[in-house]
């Protein structure tokens, strides 16, 4: 049987530790590198606003910007480097 997209969210929170919005700061603050992903999609980001220095890409188009498999074209240079810790941002919050 199909999963509903609540059973789908449910099993992300579980596997994807959350932060909270001091949390986020403090990681950012402690490692430069460290880059922040809003997945929301565009009109929920004009209603909100980002935050600083975060990149959006949403959450239908990071499956393959973040994939090295791709051809180069579809992906986003600044999710290739494994090493730098990432923090997304969308809209289930914590």
């Amino acid at each position: 049987m199909a999963r509903t997209f609540t059973q789908m969210a449910a099993e992300a929170r579980a596997a994807v530790p959350a932060v909270d919005p001091r949390e986020a700061q403090r990681r950012m603050q402690q490692d430069p590198r460290t880059i922040v992903v809003d997945v929301r999609d565009a009109e929920e980001i004009r209603g909100t606003g980002m935050i600083p220095k975060a990149i959006a890409v949403s959450a239908g188009s990071l499956l393959y910007n973040a994939d090295l498999e791709v051809p180069e074209g579809w992906r986003d240079p600044r999710l290739q480097d494994r090493s730098r810790p990432i923090i997304t941002h969308c809209e289930l919050g914590p």
